[in-house]
């Protein structure tokens, strides 16, 4: 259940989604908590899905920004990622 949470936290959202399936697909053949089986492998799917919006975007900008000159790229960069700015 934290994986929707822990998306934006390096890779561990995708580790904890991943996991979140596969314990899930274990507990669903053992016949054990069938409904918190199902809540928690829909939940991590749609966190996996979440995850790969997320790093489409990222991938887009980081392409569109990094085949700018030197201080356009920088700018680039700090008007779609405004935290990230030195400036404080």
């Amino acid at each position: 259940m934290a994986s929707p949470f822990l998306v934006f936290v390096c890779f561990t959202g995708l580790i904890t989604a991943i996991l979140s399936i596969v314990f899930g697909c274990v507990a669903l053949a053992k016949h054990a908590g069938k409904g918190r089986a199902i809540a928690g492998i829909v939940i991590s799917i749609l966190s996996l899905i979440l995850f790969a919006i997320v790093a489409i975007w990222f991938w887009n900008v980081v392409q569109e920004c990094a085949h700018l000159p030197g201080q356009l790229a920088d700018r680039c960069f700090e008007e779609r990622f405004p935290w990230m700015s030195g400036s404080r």
